[in-house]
């Protein structure tokens, strides 16, 4: 490579030879040449981005801190002279031929003329797997909800570049395989999201396999050790699952779908990243993903599910494809749950590719065994499955409320059906959009804001919105109401029990339309249509948060 070359390229990438040109320049600095190299992982990338990136910058030689502790730990004993610096590209949006390469660096530098930014893409020197530290925003779809996403910030001769995304990463053959990729992308999402600790690639591979020796290759994690891994981070484990679906017959198995879709739906609509590893048998084939996001369709899949007459419908059960980051396929890759008839791919405009793609290999209803580890934080000691129980039974018993007031709306024939979305959901963030008035399209009665905003609240909660769907396609519901439960305290597992010997649900609050229900020291002390503060006793220390 010539000693005057120039740190910061500019590459046209609206040009037709524009992608083409951006891998040639990037082998020039990584001494790699990726254009004959097959990558999945940048294909997906490419078509997230080829939509709207108009020009890139190649920054080189770029110090990435995750591969220079790779470097450091393993490349630099290698018998291959490896470069020890990065090629970092920066992706820019706009129009064509708006930006040119004699002053983009002013555009870039002055606000007002600032071109979007689209994020930026680590190119490690190290063969086939180059890709490292990739952060680009979601491409936009009127059917892809991208809900673990944080706002990641880089620098460009100073000037501060901001995109909303999640981390990426492939994995490296010499330091981490896909669980490590997986853990590593959750542990930087975390680390933006909360402040917990920072870890490198090889970092977690010792700490999981307990194998600190220098030279060790990648392996791949069993689920203790990755359970491990998230202990060391500060992660709850009391949620891990296992699922061997083998020897389960079909109705079984799309039951058990079903109930992990619910929980993996939960965990992220409240932005908390899973860990979602999968294993066929015949194949003799497993892999972990980190899923992120998650579309939303209008009928529900299994003619079997749709005979019931079951009206307790979740939102998860609407839900065909997992968006997930997948170190073999790319950022926010769509992971088919379903393998369907070509009827339904019609109805839900799934495109025949995508489908045979996923049957080929990692179609979920396919797998003999299914793990879910959610990332989430210590101190939540109710499980998912518990709440939705407990929502059930609350529901059932305030069932005829919530007819009286459905009556009074107007519902399409197709989505008379009532949806509940169930989640867990901070203290901070759930007050935040009280505060915004942001629960419901129609927003929140003034009186019902001031009550949610004066009482006390744990850290963490379970919240049941019960949903009249306008739009499913978009995400818009009517919301008819919610209820509220305790996720930190253990004694929520069964009843609690109040000072006067009577029994009730475990809840904190129930909304249904213009009524709020507030827990106090006796059940029949709420009144439809009256607000009771929250009241607490030393005689009864279960109801203390």
């Amino acid at each position: 490579m010539s000693e005057n070359y120039l740190k910061l390229q500019y590459v046209d990438l609206s040009v037709e030879s524009g992608w083409l040109d951006l891998l040639s320049e990037i082998s020039i600095c990584v001494g790699t040449q990726l254009p004959n190299i097959k990558n999945k992982a940048w294909d997906q990338i490419k078509k997230i981005l080829m939509r709207n990136a108009v020009f890139a910058i190649v920054d080189y030689p770029y110090r990435d801190e995750d591969a220079f502790h790779d470097y450091a730990r393993d490349y630099v004993k290698a018998f291959k002279d490896y470069s020890r610096g990065c090629a970092r590209v920066l992706f820019f949006g706009g129009e064509p031929g708006e930006v040119v390469e004699s002053n983009w660096l002013e555009k870039i530098a002055n606000e007002k003329t600032r071109p979007a930014y689209l994020g930026s893409v680590v190119f490690r020197p190290t063969g086939s797997e180059y890709i490292g530290k990739t952060l680009i925003a979601p491409s936009s779809s009127a059917n892809q909800f991208i809900h673990v996403k944080q706002k990641f910030s880089t620098y460009l001769t100073g000037i501060r570049l901001d995109v909303d995304g999640s981390p990426f990463m492939q994995q490296d053959l010499s330091s981490h395989a896909c669980a490590g990729a997986a853990i590593w992308a959750t542990a930087f999402y975390l680390h933006r999201h909360y402040g917990t600790p920072r870890y490198f690639p090889k970092q977690i591979t010792e700490i999981a396999s307990n194998n600190f020796e220098l030279g060790t290759a990648a392996v791949g994690l069993t689920t203790q050790q990755m359970a491990r891994m998230l202990r060391h981070m500060g992660c709850d484990l009391h949620l891990q699952h296992v699922h061997r679906l083998e020897h389960q017959h079909r109705p079984d198995r799309e039951a058990i779908h079903y109930s992990l879709l619910a929980e993996i739906y939960g965990y992220v609509q409240s932005n908390i990243p899973v860990l979602l590893g999968y294993w066929f048998k015949d194949k003799n084939i497993g892999h972990v993903v980190m899923v992120v996001g998650h579309d939303l369709g209008k009928k529900i899949r299994p003619a079997w599910r749709e005979g019931q007459k079951d009206t307790f419908l979740l939102n998860s059960d609407f839900v065909s494809k997992l968006y997930v980051q997948d170190d073999q396929r790319g950022p926010y890759f769509p992971l088919e749950v379903w393998d369907d008839d070509p009827e339904f791919r019609k109805a839900n405009h799934i495109p025949h590719a995508d489908i045979a793609e996923a049957r080929s290999v990692h179609c979920l209803e396919h797998a003999d065994s299914i793990m879910v580890l959610p990332a989430i934080a210590e101190g939540i000691h109710v499980k998912y499955a518990k709440a939705v129980e407990m929502f059930k039974q609350i529901l059932l018993k305030y069932q005829p409320e919530i007819d009286e007031c459905m009556q009074g709306m107007k519902i399409k024939e197709d989505d008379g059906v009532l949806r509940h979305r169930i989640y867990l959901q901070q203290r901070r963030r759930f007050r935040a959009l009280i505060h915004e008035a942001k629960i419901g399209r129609r927003g929140l009665d003034p009186e019902h804001i001031k009550a949610y905003r004066t009482m006390r609240l744990p850290r963490y909660i379970y919240v049941c919105d019960i949903c009249v769907p306008c739009d499913g396609l978009k995400g818009e519901f009517d919301l008819l109401g919610e209820i509220l439960i305790d996720a930190t305290s253990p004694l929520f597992e069964h009843t609690r029990e109040h000072i006067d010997g009577k029994r009730t649900e475990p809840v904190l609050s129930i909304r249904i339309s213009n009524a709020l229900y507030l827990t106090a020291t006796k059940p029949n002390d709420v009144i439809l249509g009256k607000y009771e503060q929250l009241v607490r006793s030393p005689k009864n220390p279960t109801s203390i948060l």
